[in-house]
C-alpha cells in the first residue's frame, strides 16, 4: 500500500484559507470599536468630565445635578452596557426624572473610605433631599476610564 503524502496539499488549504479570511475587517471593527470607547470623552458635553479617577466621575453626577448639565450623564455609564437599572437610571435620565435627580443629586457628597481594586472601585456617598440617604457606586475600568457599574 502506497502512503500518500498530503503535507502539500493541507498547506495549500491553509493558505487559501488564511488568504481568504475577512481578517482586516475584524480587525478595523476591533479597533473602531475600542476608539469609540476611548474618543467619546472629547464630545462637548463630557469635556469637562475627568474620567481618570474614579471620585472624579462620582463628582460629575453631583456636578450635572447642581448645574443642570444633564448632557454629561449619559456618558459617565459602562460602554459595555454591563451596569444595573438603577445606574442605567442615572446615564438614562427621562425628562420626568429630571426634578427628582436634581433633589436627590445637587447636594450629594463622597464620604471617605473610598475602594479602589484592580480594575473596580467602590465610592460611598451619601445624597437625597436632606442628605439622609447613603451608598455605594461601583465603577469599572475599561480602556483607562472609569465609568459607573452599579448604583
Amino acid at each position: 500500500m502506497k502512503k500518500l503524502n498530503l503535507y502539500p496539499y493541507c498547506a495549500a488549504v491553509l493558505v487559501f484559507i488564511f488568504l481568504s479570511c475577512d481578517s482586516e475587517s475584524t480587525i478595523d471593527n476591533a479597533t473602531s470599536f475600542d476608539s469609540k470607547i476611548s474618543d467619546f470623552s472629547d464630545e462637548p458635553a463630557t469635556k469637562h468630565v475627568n474620567f481618570n479617577h474614579p471620585v472624579k466621575v462620582v463628582e460629575s453626577v453631583f456636578e450635572a445635578a447642581r448645574t443642570y448639565n444633564l448632557e454629561i450623564l449619559n456618558n459617565l455609564c459602562d460602554p459595555f452596557g454591563e451596569n444595573n437599572d438603577a445606574s442605567r437610571k442615572i446615564c438614562e435620565l427621562s425628562d420626568d426624572e429630571i426634578d427628582i435627580f436634581v433633589h436627590e443629586f445637587s447636594e450629594g457628597m463622597i464620604l471617605d473610605n473610598v475602594m479602589i481594586k484592580g480594575d473596580t472601585a467602590r465610592v460611598p456617598i451619601r445624597y437625597g433631599i436632606n442628605g439622609d440617604k447613603e451608598s455605594i457606586i461601583t465603577l469599572i475600568k475599561r480602556e483607562k476610564k472609569w465609568f459607573i457599574l452599579n448604583f
